[in-house]
């Protein structure tokens, strides 16, 4: 008699502590509107899953996702360029969606929807951390308007309550966001990028024009050299007194006083007045 009591007793107290265990999860789902009201979101899909299983999925898909962001980014600068603004905000709305698209498809099959009241219920008998993944969409308008959460979230073997609403699409309550490309900041890399490139190709095509007319001017002063000395040879009094300057000053030809004198003083002899003036400067 007295063993059975004390098995009933054990067998009480694990009762107890299994029940303590167990977290009941009540959440919510909702839009808040500017007017302050709730719409609530019917039918919106809850996964669960496990931390190691939600870092594999995430190891897979963020790849996926990074590659689609810098393809999009790309567009969108294409259709900026060309100012077809349709484009641009399609482009905005499909990168929005990816991590939607691509994350909730590699997740398991959901557990359960949030009823007509956008409420559900989720019990928990463990104590491991789980990732709560919720989405819903709803139409305004002409346009389809979507959410997604995931939380950590960790049981604690009490009742607990989560609201998932338009206002707490947070980075804690969207830890989808987090190692993925910013696609404005992909954007603004490429833009960057681009602009140091054209930087680049200006920069050249400036040293390459800079070097064209250096060469043309080197070329011209060879040209208007070899034209001087052919005067001077030829006894014109102006090439004379051309090719004096320059043996004088070093321009063309190595500094020579007396190849400068020469052909001054030939200048001068045909009463050229400037080879006269060098002259007397040289006394």
């Amino acid at each position: 008699m007295k063993s059975f009591l004390v098995c009933s007793s054990i067998l009480f107290l694990l009762a107890t502590k299994l029940e303590a265990e167990i977290t009941t999860l009540n959440g919510s789902v909702f839009v808040v509107m500017k007017s302050g009201d709730n719409v609530k979101l019917a039918l919106a899909p809850v996964y669960i899953i496990s931390e190691p299983q939600f870092r594999e999925i995430c190891a897979q898909v963020k790849p996926e996702i990074n590659t689609k962001i810098q393809e999009y980014a790309k567009r969108y600068l294409a259709a900026e360029l060309r100012k077809d603004y349709d484009a641009q905000l399609a482009l905005l709305g499909f990168q929005r969606d990816l991590k939607e698209e691509k994350y909730f498809a590699a997740f398991p099959p959901s557990v359960t929807k949030s009823d007509a009241d956008g409420k559900f219920t989720l019990t928990f008998s463990d104590s491991e951390p789980k990732i709560i993944a919720l989405k819903s969409q709803r139409r305004v308008g002409e346009k389809t308007e979507h959410y997604f959460w995931a939380f950590k979230f960790q049981p604690t073997g009490k009742v607990e309550t989560i609201l998932f609403s338009n206002d707490n699409m947070t980075e804690e309550y969207n830890i989808l966001d987090s190692g993925e490309l910013s696609f404005i900041d992909e954007v603004s890399r490429i833009k960057a990028e681009r602009i140091r490139a054209i930087n680049g190709i200006i920069a050249k095509q400036t040293e390459e024009q800079r070097l064209a007319q250096a060469d043309r001017a080197a070329k011209a002063k060879t040209k208007a050299l070899q034209l001087n000395i052919e005067q001077a040879e030829k006894g014109d009094a102006y090439g004379q007194y051309r090719m004096g300057l320059r043996y004088l000053k070093g321009e063309g030809v190595e500094k020579d006083a007396k190849k400068a004198r020469e052909w001054l003083t030939k200048a001068a002899a045909q009463n050229h007045s400037d080879a006269k003036s060098e002259l007397e400067k040289m006394k």
